[in-house]
């Protein structure tokens, strides 16, 4: 047993050695500085607010160096990041500190430094407390590319369209473009840190069996990200000049066609109408085509499209919108006549 109580003894000593030493770095004989730990925003308010008090606990007066350092994707609002006070003795003080959550922050604990510096006096004495963003999973979708003209005469069309997160979490997105007839079924997927956007581009080309069939078409872009909850829009694939017939007949193509069209989309109506006709003149071809702009909560062709062609022999007029020509590819209103000197030309 005394062996046991000798060594008891001895070590007793060490660790009150090495308590006191921790309990001298820890204490700040000189002044009391206090303040709230860890903050965190709230959904409807964007602002952090800590106030930092300190006490001179000296019988002497004291003049301190306050600097505060706060992290990149914040921004303090309140004061200067360097404060100078005096204090009496036993006089107390505040520093108030307001920061302001920026579209980058993100909800992960953050360090805010706090140094101190006594004039006068070599050493200087370091706190920090946590701030972070409340938890928010949001994205917005910018779409570029809302309308395509569709032209024999190009092979690839591209969807742009580009993702912004404005939560305050690494968010991860699928992306999906379909149209059931165009056979499109093409899932992608991004990442994006708070704050960051990219821009997304898909490519796709219609076959020509489907092409010569087509009058108006919708190529639906879904984007969903942790939370499940979608949205989306669609892009109008138009072909002009163009008749489609659902059912096709023996008999001739009917020289007026009047047609009404309704789209619904994430149960957003739009509508629209369109007027075509031909008139045939001995060996001539008169032609004319309305397209209304639509109409409702879920617009996306803002215009209305209207053109007229005489075509004979010789001659072939075309007025109003106008999207190929022989030699280049356009789009716009406009005016087109050409004279055939003869069937070569």
């Amino acid at each position: 047993m005394k062996p046991k109580r000798t060594t008891v003894i001895y070590l007793l000593p060490f660790f009150l050695l090495l308590l006191f030493q921790s309990a001298l770095a820890q204490v700040n004989p000189r002044f009391e500085v206090s303040f709230r730990d860890s903050l965190e925003t709230t959904e409807n308010y964007s602002f952090i607010n800590n106030s930092i008090k300190i006490t001179n606990k000296n019988t002497i007066p004291i003049s301190l160096i306050v600097s505060v350092s706060i992290p990149n994707c914040w921004r303090l609002i309140s004061n200067n990041k360097k404060e100078f006070l005096d204090l009496a003795p036993g006089e107390t003080q505040y520093f108030p500190q307001t920061f302001l959550k920026l579209h980058n922050s993100s909800a992960q604990w953050l360090p805010v430094q706090i140094l101190i510096h006594q004039k006068g006096i070599p050493d200087s004495f370091f706190y920090q407390f946590q701030i972070k963003a409340n938890t928010l999973d949001k994205f917005r979708i910018v779409p570029f590319t809302q309308e395509i003209l569709l032209s024999k005469n190009i092979n690839t069309y591209s969807i742009v369209n580009k993702i912004v997160n404005e939560g305050t979490t690494n968010g991860k997105y699928k992306i999906n473009y379909s149209n059931q007839y165009l056979g499109i079924k093409k899932d992608v997927k991004a990442s994006l840190s708070p704050g960051e956007d990219t821009l997304l581009s898909y490519s796709f080309s219609i076959p020509k069996r489907l092409f010569k069939n087509i009058s108006h078409e919708n190529l639906f872009v879904n984007i969903k990200d942790s939370t499940e909850i979608p949205q989306g829009f669609s892009v109008n694939l138009i072909r002009l000049q163009s008749s489609v017939k659902l059912h096709a007949s023996q008999y001739d193509t009917a020289p007026f066609e009047l047609e009404f069209g309704a789209l619904s989309l994430n149960k957003q109506l739009s509508y629209f109408g369109n007027v075509k006709g031909a008139i045939n003149i001995k060996k001539s071809k008169f032609n004319f085509s309305y397209r209304s702009k639509e109409f409702g909560n879920y617009n996306r062709l803002d215009r209305n499209v209207f053109n007229i062609s005489f075509i004979s022999k010789k001659w072939e007029v075309f007025a109003g919108q106008m999207t190929e020509s022989r030699q280049f590819y356009s789009f716009g209103n406009g005016l087109k006549i050409v004279y055939k000197k003869n069937n070569k030309s």
